[in-house]
């Protein structure tokens, strides 16, 4: 279990540094399901944190500090985060830069989603929900509970919740069950699905619709990833011209999970197609590492990651932003 949590964490990480060096980039790369695993991608010595990462590892010390999931203490580190990441996106910069969030933080990123014109959300929820799985791997009530709560801080979009808890779901039953058959990570994620309209419902009956339809997009993102061809580069979600998108970093990640014979091979896919690569590789990471495990990725890559490190610490006998304290719990 300790050897797939690493796994998931460090996938994470290099699937965004990996990323960096194509973010955005319109690349060719051959139709699926043929792999874009050339050129190699590889990565320096040492670098900074990516912001997907980082929010991994603010939720991590999070955790931490409270002894588990708590609102009020995910709102501070987040809001630490935010803090070190400029190129936040618009709606969780909105979300947690309003005054009142500490006293009535799910409405206040309620109304920076309806400001935002309820623009198709980023992936930022489904990476911060990969400490919280891994936490919660044996508590399936207590994880949902997690992961919904915090995606709804800074992404009221019912895409963007339950595609978190579709992935934690997944994450969490590659790490209990040491599986290496794909076929059970997306049976735990239809589950998390199938509980979604009910668990928002109860939240807010005015999200029962939307949470109905995104449930179906979900269930479509899922049974398309099975499929040799994903539709990537088509007129609903596109890999170049679709922007930050939950569901195409959903979709990827899944295909890659039933499709890529290996952690390393995945992660160069993703990376060689460009677009959002470096929000597609974090997730693929999160998912193939929880599948596949820490030794998945070759020696150096995963040296690479253990040295980089976050923004300084805000203070002195603050904790470091790094990926060694986020993977402390699960050394040894």
């Amino acid at each position: 279990m300790r050897e797939r949590a690493r796994g998931a964490l460090l996938g994470l990480s290099v699937g965004e540094a990996l990323g960096h060096s194509t973010q955005g980039r319109a690349l060719l790369a051959p139709s699926f399901p043929e792999l874009a695993d050339t050129p190699t991608r590889e990565l320096p010595a040492s670098a900074q944190l990516g912001m997907y990462t980082l929010s991994a590892v603010a939720m991590g010390h999070g955790l931490a500090a409270a002894g588990g999931y708590d609102v009020e203490v995910a709102v501070a580190h987040h809001r630490l985060w935010l803090d070190r990441v400029p190129a936040a996106p618009e709606v969780a910069r909105d979300a947690l830069s309003n005054p009142h969030l500490q006293r009535f933080p799910h409405q206040a990123s309620h109304l920076a989603w309806v400001r935002s014109q309820k623009r198709p959300p980023d992936g930022l929820p489904l990476a911060r929900a990969v400490p919280v799985a891994l936490r919660y791997s044996d508590d399936d009530e207590a994880r949902r509970k997690a992961v919904q709560e915090d995606a709804r801080l800074t992404h009221q979009d019912p895409r963007a919740v339950l595609a978190a808890l579709a992935l934690a779901g997944a994450v969490a039953t590659a790490v209990r069950t040491a599986t290496e058959d794909p076929a059970p990570l997306f049976a735990a994620a239809r589950t998390e699905l199938s509980r979604g309209p009910l668990l928002l419902g109860a939240i807010n009956r005015e999200l029962i619709p939307e949470a109905q339809e995104a449930v179906r997009q979900l269930r479509e993102d899922l049974s398309l990833a099975e499929l040799p061809d994903p539709l990537l580069y088509g007129p609903e979600l596109h890999l170049h011209r679709s922007g930050p998108s939950a569901r195409l970093a959903f979709r990827l990640a899944f295909w890659e999970a039933a499709h890529a014979p290996s952690l390393a091979r995945g992660l160069q896919d993703v990376a060689n197609r460009g677009g959002e690569s470096m929000a597609n590789g974090a997730i693929t990471g999160a998912l193939l590492g929880a599948l596949h495990g820490e030794q998945g990725l070759p020696a150096h890559w995963r040296l690479a990651v253990r040295q980089s490190r976050g923004p300084a610490p805000a203070g002195y006998g603050a904790p470091a932003w790094d990926l060694p304290t986020l993977l402390r719990p699960y050394e040894g």
